[in-house]
């Protein structure tokens, strides 16, 4: 990767080496021997890099903690650094799963109960067990326990990249990917492989 410009955006407490891995802070969970690699980044604002410098971007579970207009500007900011040919990657939680979620809690008993016993223990205790907590909950934790501003679904955020001039938009499965680069780069989150995989959105797409 020698010769390879890669943007980690968004890189949170997961440094990608070989990566420019950046942040709006530095995370306490990050390895001590990396933080000092982590550049401080704003993707609401302005990239701190030229027009047509980078061959890939990178971001996981990042894009829904932006504003409307920051998620807007993640995006024209991204096309402007990418080179032509440049290709985004971007990982995302989906509404489409809380949708699912919602209508059929019976086929998520395994996220929901984890969920609720790694981050919101009062609610067990309010409704005297996780089987008897209303789905709504789980809806409004998915928001805000996390600092989530808006969600996207698959359709969504194809067309925010093709109106912003992207092509070749592509829907792709949990670490798969045609570009060696991406291929297994998802994550392990708090809850687990699984977990994240059930809940991720992923799309790709390439600058003109």
């Amino acid at each position: 990767m020698s010769n390879i410009k890669a943007l980690h955006c968004g890189c949170s407490y997961v440094f990608i080496p070989g990566f420019i891995n950046a942040d709006i802070e530095i995370s306490g969970w990050l390895p001590p021997e990396v933080i000092n690699q982590v550049i401080i980044m704003d993707a609401e604002k302005k990239f701190p890099f030229s027009d047509n410098e980078l061959d890939y971007i990178y971001s996981e579970h990042m894009i829904e903690h932006l504003s409307y207009d920051g998620c807007k500007n993640f995006i024209k900011e991204s096309y402007r650094c990418l080179k032509p040919g440049g290709v985004i990657r971007t990982a995302f939680p989906k509404i489409e799963f809380l949708i699912n979620a919602y209508k059929h809690p019976e086929s998520y008993q395994t996220y929901i109960t984890k969920h609720y016993e790694m981050f919101n223990e009062q609610l067990i205790k309010d409704f005297n067990g996780v089987e008897n907590i209303p789905i709504s909950f789980l809806i409004n934790d998915c928001y805000h326990l996390w600092g989530h501003k808006v969600m996207y679904d698959i359709p969504a955020l194809k067309k925010l990249f093709e109106i912003y001039g992207f092509i070749n938009l592509k829907e792709c499965g949990f670490g798969e990917s045609d570009h060696q680069i991406f291929k297994g780069i998802e994550h392990s989150n708090k809850m687990g492989y699984e977990c994240n995989k059930l809940e991720t959105g992923i799309i790709e797409c390439t600058k003109l």
